[in-house]
């Protein structure tokens, strides 16, 4: 609590775009606006636009404390590390930094953001989790390459359309268990063993060899 209130402006990154192991400073400025003398926290806040994992809303990223006179400005920076950014993937067994555009927004709390200003980061590795029997439907619908091929599967193995077996995926995309198992139970239907896996290795195989051209 404070006496006094306190406005923001001039939020400013030293950069615009964040690799792994690099570090974003997030600069801006504060005025005390009343009449008597106070101490404001600044809170920098990280929102994710694309989360490939389940995350919060918004993310406390960093503070700094600023003592501030009746009508003194003040310049609060933070440095965010991109390991910060990252989110821990349990298929892959690590923490990873997502292809995004990130918000880093600036306020008196949560519930109280002033200043926003956008952030894309990059991934070094691997963009998308590798494609087993148990995958959920999400992940394989959010990897264009991945859904591709499970298109041209179900095509295939049902003697459908495109867009019929896009819808099917559709249909799938809130199943929490594996896209065979939803596949049994949504549609009755199993296939092969052997089909299904060398559709899992064709998959993998051309996932491992984009990450190898992109090391």
């Amino acid at each position: 609590m404070s006496y006094t209130a306190f406005a923001y402006s001039g939020l400013t990154l030293d950069r615009a775009v964040l690799r792994a192991c690099e570090t974003v400073a997030v600069r801006s400025t504060v005025t005390n606006t009343g009449k008597v003398a106070g101490k404001e926290i600044c809170q920098i806040y990280a929102r994710y636009g694309r989360p490939r994992l389940k995350r919060p809303v918004r993310e406390l990223k960093g503070f700094a404390k600023v003592e501030l006179s009746p009508g003194e400005s003040g310049e609060v920076t933070v440095e965010i590390a991109a390991r910060d950014l990252c989110a821990h993937d349990t298929t892959l067994q690590a923490w990873t930094l997502n292809d995004d555009v990130i918000t880093i927004e600036v306020g008196a709390s949560s519930r109280d953001i002033r200043l926003g200003s956008e952030l894309h980061t990059v991934c070094a590795g691997a963009v998308h989790r590798r494609i087993e029997w148990d995958t959920q439907p999400v992940f394989v619908l959010e990897n264009p390459a991945a859904r591709y091929k499970f298109n041209g599967f179900l095509q295939k193995q049902l003697c459908i359309s495109f867009e019929d077996a896009d819808r099917m995926l559709e249909h799938c995309a809130n199943s929490f268990v594996g896209i065979f198992t939803t596949f049994d139970r949504c549609f009755r239907h199993t296939f092969p063993k052997a089909d299904v896996a060398a559709l899992l290795a064709e998959i993998n195989q051309e996932a491992d060899e984009q990450d190898r051209r992109a090391a």
